[in-house]
């Protein structure tokens, strides 16, 4: 995630650029030492310190964020680099002695704030846009316009009003998401079609960033909506 406005702070309250590491493996592994770069093709390289085993062993099946932040002093998993959310590159490398070795790398085009670029399932190849979920299984991002489907006030506090264009039906099926992905709520709501437009209430929303997915039968949508109090 290149553009970290509210999904996800590290342990100092920052939101800052990060990278998600999968040990898809039946094993452990101690990532200290690899390095990581943003520019692989000029050796311009950043190592995980060789530091206590408790901050860099990755459990099998788990996951780790790396903060790209540029703030070394704040732990063994931040980098001496950050991302650009105009696109750019992550490869991750091993050097033992002279030998260089390519373990891993991608290349992200210009990113969305909120939205990372990931893989589905975990450990694959298929990179696209996903739902944010850190330390947790990546999901795919259905559809996200903000063309044809508008919330308002937004950011929204007790209440907000979904506007859809061209929808045809009465009936439509309203599920909020949180930014891990998790259904909060789902109910079916009375669309005005006169007035295009139906008031959801939002005062049982904690403070953060939601998914509103709206469903009919010729239509389905999902925008981001902000709670804030």
């Amino acid at each position: 995630m290149s553009e970290n406005t509210i999904v996800f702070a590290d342990e100092f309250g920052e939101y800052n650029d990060w990278f998600e590491l999968f040990n898809g493996s039946d094993t452990a592994i101690n990532i200290a030492g690899l390095y990581f770069s943003t520019d692989y093709i000029n050796n311009k390289y950043w190592q995980i310190p060789r530091t206590i085993l408790s901050g860099t062993l990755l459990q099998p099946d788990s996951f780790v964020i790396v903060w790209a932040d540029e703030q070394l002093d704040q732990g063994p998993l931040h980098t001496g680099f950050n991302l650009s959310s105009n696109g750019g590159q992550i490869a991750m490398i091993q050097i033992n002695h002279y030998d260089t070795s390519l373990i891993d790398m991608v290349n992200f085009s210009s990113q969305v704030a909120d939205f990372p670029y990931g893989r589905l399932p975990d450990g694959y190849n298929d990179w696209n846009k996903r739902y944010p979920t850190p330390k947790a299984p990546n999901k795919k991002l259905e559809d996200i316009s903000l063309s044809e489907m508008k919330l308002f006030p937004n950011p929204s506090s007790d209440y907000f009003e979904i506007v859809i264009d061209n929808v045809v039906k009465e009936k439509l099926c309203v599920t909020i998401y949180n930014y891990a992905g998790l259904k909060i709520a789902e109910e079916t709501v009375d669309y005005d079609l006169h007035n295009k437009s139906v008031k959801i209430d939002a005062s049982g929303l904690n403070t953060g960033m939601y998914f509103c997915n709206v469903v009919a039968d010729n239509f389905s949508k999902t925008v981001k909506i902000l709670i804030a109090r």
